[in-house]
């Protein structure tokens, strides 16, 4: 079979009903034998991959390519390979694009067109498709939105962002991280506007990151911000059981003044506002989750990241106007009714359902 046989072989691809297509490939599809030359074929013309050394193992990876409009935004993971994008591969095939690549995990020694650097796990590197690059890499995975070079090149006229490294260890670069792994995830649910909207804010969230005086740029400033607050809702979300993480911890963490941060929350309350609505959800979750039945409320209080079951209790009544109580009970009177034990629904109903069930608002 030939390489380009296993290549299709190995893919899958779909198109929505919007227009949106969805591309996977994966060599571990194909039989070991058969995997280097269906990986170097899919890569091809775009860059020539070969092992890193003599009797290495084979070449194999994935890929999953998400292509909206001109836009595309990927996931690859990859073997230990040497990766070259040669002068006449340029002559050949050069798309008008420019890759803005989030390196996931591994470290890939990389050489821009003579411009040299070592990318990390964090980092971001741009890359113009219409220039030389080798890597060399032990294995790893990248993130890659494409931008078409008319839209670079408009943002940065004149400017040589080929091999241009942002440091994962730059706000501006976390906050780009940040979003191109929320719209990886939520890009298959999305509408077109929604996807419309979201590439907007990553051409502004890239601007920013590679020229960080442009986040103050009105056009640009709003995307920054919403950025900015995504991430802290994605940090909250990881850390919503530590009764530590306050509004001096998120301060500290995004480098923000106490008036940023109350400006980026000030629909909910403020942070603190915002900590205790999502705690409290967390708390009604636990408490109509079958599995912690057995638990107190206590115990349940501190794993929503309350600091005693009377906080958890004042946020539940001001969230709900009931109690920890009266939660648990309307979900048993609920699945003994019949009902199925639905805690995700009956998590989101909680105030409604203890009203249905004791026809007051039960304290």
């Amino acid at each position: 079979m030939a390489a380009s046989e296993d290549a299709a072989s190995a893919l899958r691809a779909e198109v929505h009903a919007d227009g949106v297509q969805h591309v996977r490939f994966d060599s571990r599809w194909l039989p070991p034998a058969r995997q280097t030359g269906a990986w170097c074929e899919i890569l091809h013309p775009q860059i020539t991959v070969a092992p890193l050394r003599n009797g290495s193992r084979g070449l194999a990876g994935s890929i999953d390519a998400w292509l909206v409009g001109e836009h595309i935004l990927a996931v690859t993971e990859f073997r230990a390979q040497r990766a070259i994008r040669d002068r006449r591969l340029v002559a050949a095939h050069a798309p008008d694009l420019y890759h803005i690549m989030l390196h996931m995990r591994g470290r890939v020694p990389t050489d821009s067109d003579g411009n040299e650097t070592v990318v990390e796990a964090g980092d971001i590197i741009i890359d113009d498709l219409g220039r030389p690059k080798h890597t060399t890499s032990g294995g790893g995975a990248i993130l890659t939105f494409s931008v078409p070079r008319a839209i670079v090149e408009g943002m940065f006229p004149g400017r040589d962002l080929h091999g241009v490294k942002l440091s994962g260890k730059r706000p501006q670069t976390r906050l780009l991280r940040s979003h191109l792994l929320h719209y990886f995830q939520r890009i298959g649910d999305m509408d077109p506007g929604h996807m419309a909207e979201l590439q907007r804010a990553t051409h502004a969230l890239v601007a920013a990151a590679i020229e960080p005086s442009l986040g103050e740029r009105e056009d640009i400033r709003g995307y920054v911000q919403q950025g900015v607050r995504r991430a802290i809702e994605t940090f909250v979300e990881h850390h919503l059981g530590d009764p530590d993480v306050n509004a001096a911890t998120v301060q500290r963490r995004f480098r923000i003044s106490r008036s940023q941060l109350y400006r980026l929350f000030r629909d909910d309350g403020g942070l603190a506002a915002y900590l205790r609505r999502r705690r409290a959800e967390r708390a009604a979750e636990l408490l109509l989750d079958r599995d912690r039945r057995h638990l107190g409320v206590s115990v349940l209080a501190l794993e929503a990241g309350f600091r005693s079951e009377t906080q958890c209790q004042r946020a539940l009544r001001s969230l709900y106007g009931t109690s920890a109580r009266e939660i648990r009970r309307s979900a048993e009177v609920y699945a003994t009714a019949g009902g199925a034990w639905d805690a995700v629904r009956l998590f989101r109903h909680a105030d409604t359902l203890v009203r249905e069930t004791w026809g007051t608002d039960a304290g």
